[in-house]
């Protein structure tokens, strides 16, 4: 007979990453709150470091993909990769409208491929190696739960607060908002429901995959953790805030 395992059990799981505590944990953070009055430059320096994660994720979940069985998982990434990517069209990957973002910031063009934190390279790289060596469940925790779920609850605090900067409010109408439609709007909301009940029909199924599945969403999370710490530190360099700070 198929192990399956207990709808209670399947919630327990569900609590290291339950929306409300870490809507709560990333509203509150002081380094989300500092978007609110960052400097035009400071928010540059922060916001081009995302860019690389972005950049990582489109193929990382090609690779995600590759990796797990075939399933309403398989299937479900494989149109959130299609999305990424921009369906077929190239100037509508979420890559290149994150670069229309940082433009229309004021970012300049040709620092795009070159502004990468040393840190974050390795976090990325780290990531990826991951993706490549663990199993399958760690894999889903890792870049499903990790990139989906945890992705779109920290990008919607980060919207909220860096919207209230003065220096963007005076920017509004020329800041290229297509990318934040997407990710801090009801689509990102839709894609963590359906990536959650994915993966919450695999514990079902397979009882032995939660180990797996925790460790990978709490490494992602450590990562991710991490590489945006990164990116803020680089923000507050910037403009010598770091030192003030410290």
């Amino acid at each position: 007979m198929e192990a399956r395992i207990e709808p209670k059990l399947v919630n327990e799981f569900w609590k290291i990453a339950e929306y409300e505590q870490m809507q709560a944990e990333y509203t509150v953070q002081d380094k989300v709150q500092y978007l609110k009055t960052a400097t035009l430059e400071q928010l540059q320096a922060v916001f081009i470091q995302y860019r690389y994660f972005t950049k990582y994720y489109g193929s990382d979940l090609g690779l995600l993909i590759y990796k797990v069985p075939y399933g309403n998982f398989k299937s479900l990434i494989s149109e959130i990769a299609a999305e990424e990517l921009g369906n077929g069209k190239a100037s509508e990957s979420h890559i290149q409208l994150w670069d229309n973002f940082l433009i229309s910031l004021g970012v300049d063009e040709r620092t795009l491929e070159s502004s990468i934190n040393p840190g974050n390279a390795i976090l990325l790289e780290e990531l990826r190696q991951l993706l490549h060596s663990a199993s399958p469940a760690f894999a889903i925790g890792l870049r499903g739960m990790g990139g989906e779920c945890l992705c779109q609850i920290y990008l919607s605090a980060v919207y909220e607060n860096f919207k209230q900067n003065p220096e963007v409010q005076k920017l509004q109408g020329s800041i290229d908002w297509s990318f934040w439609d997407i990710h801090a709007g009801d689509a990102d909301i839709e894609h963590r429901m359906l990536v959650k009940a994915a993966i919450s029909e695999i514990v079902e199924n397979d009882p032995a995959s939660v180990s797996d599945l925790s460790r990978g969403y709490l490494k992602a999370k450590e990562i991710w953790d991490h590489f945006w710490r990164n990116a803020y530190e680089g923000g507050y360099a910037q403009a010598g805030g770091l030192a003030a700070r410290c």
